[in-house]
């Protein structure tokens, strides 16, 4: 009786001090085409789970001048851009439906970082375009990865703010009568998206 009380007093003061180790016991991490888990670190490419859907995701600019904005390539096939993943809460491994921050592993014109961002306040009804962050104009974009029938797909309904105001959302494409495809949030349907290892 002795060890069994005393077995349960060492397990709850080791979920006391460390929060992460239930993070860690429910985790369930997204995987690449290649079946891996995604990790922090490593760079990815994001692909659509579907032919018609538009190329890989990359940077594209709108009159050309800056911000860039985070869009994709209009051919399938082509090259797009990797990026690199961050969680909120340190962990091995991307879990889905978990807060995790997007940059492109790439440099640009622009004096500006790669970081994924949002256009505008997310409180807004409109569709909301997501660009790159500019110094201290934008804040740190926290999406979600969740499962999708068609693979997986990008999700604005951030965790590590309960006092901020916005609407949950899925992160689409909006196309401009130019052709040119911008990731946006609130513009449905959500984009059907897969991660291969660059």
């Amino acid at each position: 009786m002795l060890l069994k009380l005393l077995g349960a007093v060492t397990l709850l003061w080791l979920v006391l001090a460390n929060p992460l180790f239930i993070v860690a016991q429910t985790l369930t991490p997204v995987l690449d085409t290649a079946g891996q888990p995604l990790r922090p670190g490593p760079r990815y490419y994001i692909v659509p789970n579907a032919s018609n859907r538009g190329g890989t995701v990359t940077l594209v600019t709108r009159n050309n001048s800056c911000p860039l904005f985070v869009g994709q390539e209009n051919s399938v096939g082509a090259a797009g851009l990797p990026v690199i993943f961050s969680p909120d809460i340190p962990s091995p491994t991307i879990g889905e439906s978990r807060d995790v921050a997007i940059r492109f592993d790439a440099s640009t014109t622009c004096v500006q970082s790669t970081e994924w961002a949002l256009e505008s306040n997310p409180s807004s009804q409109e569709r909301t375009l997501i660009t790159t962050k500019i110094g201290n104009a934008n804040r740190r974009l926290w999406l979600r990865i969740d499962r999708d029938a068609n693979g997986y797909k990008l999700v604005f309904c951030p965790s590590n703010c309960p006092t901020c105001r916005f609407r949950c959302g899925d992160v689409g494409v909006y196309t401009e009568k130019s052709g040119r495809r911008i990731l946006a949030l609130y513009y449905p349907p959500a984009l059907p998206v897969v991660f291969r290892k660059a």
